[in-house]
């Protein structure tokens, strides 16, 4: 909201008074950043908050501090290299990690003021739709784990899915340490991923990328007593299944004390590509 503030009303005030930039708008922001900060206080990372506020805090001392040293030359290469540097350490920072992610579809969902949402975990993204869930449960009407890793509180990926531990070794022990490639893909009916198509498989194959390790390290947050009151449908994929790779099995009871929902589907484990149909009508009837 404040950046589409911001990019509607400074080119309006511009032409009619570039005096007023940039305070004005500064001064308008107050109120609207309040209104956004009540609104969504329910999902605010208030540890993060904290972290923030000490570095501004501390940070507008040190550019005072700045103004007063330097001259507007030295100031503008000060500017320059700062942001060069920090555009590169940010590229090369290993900082991806779950909470990152969780929070990214929060404010997805709060940006939009959406609600009922039902939330679609594949894969990995069963940690993420938990998280952001244990945030917002209350715009959330539905959790979908479509063939995931479906954790408790305090655990992670290495816990809902034990092999994990295995390539987050491979990746510290070759190249940069923390990355893990995607997995290899292996004869019929393993494939990749459960693709066995070769046009899929390519298409596929360009899709893949790394997957950081402190994603896979990190524990989810399920904290929040809402979240249990969310109702929740699980998505098997029944297909071959490499060896090494294991699923819990889902207690009959779900945590909302109602029957536990569970649908399969004859495939492997990306079957958005391989039953895009037959899921998109099991969605359907949670929609």
């Amino acid at each position: 909201s404040g950046m589409g503030f911001a990019m509607l009303s400074a080119p309006i005030v511009t032409l009619f008074a570039p005096g007023l930039i940039p305070v004005m708008l500064l001064v308008l922001m107050i109120p609207l950043n309040a209104y956004v900060g009540w609104r969504e206080r329910a999902a605010i990372d208030w540890r993060g908050v904290k972290l923030i506020s000490i570095g501004r805090f501390a940070g507008t001392f040190l550019g005072l501090w700045i103004l007063l040293v330097v001259n507007q030359h030295q100031l503008s290469l000060l500017i320059g290299w700062s942001t060069l540097i920090a555009a590169v350490v940010a590229l090369l920072s290993p900082s991806f990690d779950l909470g990152r992610a969780g929070l990214g579809l929060v404010g997805l969902i709060t940006g939009e003021d959406l609600s009922d949402v039902v939330l679609v975990g594949h894969s990995y993204a069963g940690l993420v739709i938990s998280s952001a869930a244990n945030r917002i449960p209350e715009r959330v009407a539905h959790l979908v784990y479509l063939d995931a890793m479906v954790p408790e509180d305090g655990e992670s990926a290495i816990d809902v899915q034990p092999m994990t531990q295995h390539l987050i070794e491979l990746a510290e022990t070759s190249g940069s340490g923390w990355r893990v490639p995607p997995m290899p893909e292996r004869p019929a009916p393993f494939g990749l991923f459960g693709v066995t198509d070769p046009a899929d498989v390519a298409w596929l194959r360009g899709m893949l990328s790394d997957q950081p390790v402190r994603c896979l390290r990190q524990p989810v947050r399920l904290d929040n007593p809402a979240v249990n009151a969310i109702p929740r449908t699980h998505i098997h994929n029944v297909g071959a299944v490499p060896a090494g790779i294991t699923r819990r099995p889902v207690a009959p009871i779900q945590p909302n004390g109602t029957p536990a929902q569970v649908w399969e589907l004859p495939t492997g484990h990306d079957c958005m590509i391989t039953m895009p149909a037959e899921l998109s009508e099991l969605l359907l009837k949670l929609a």
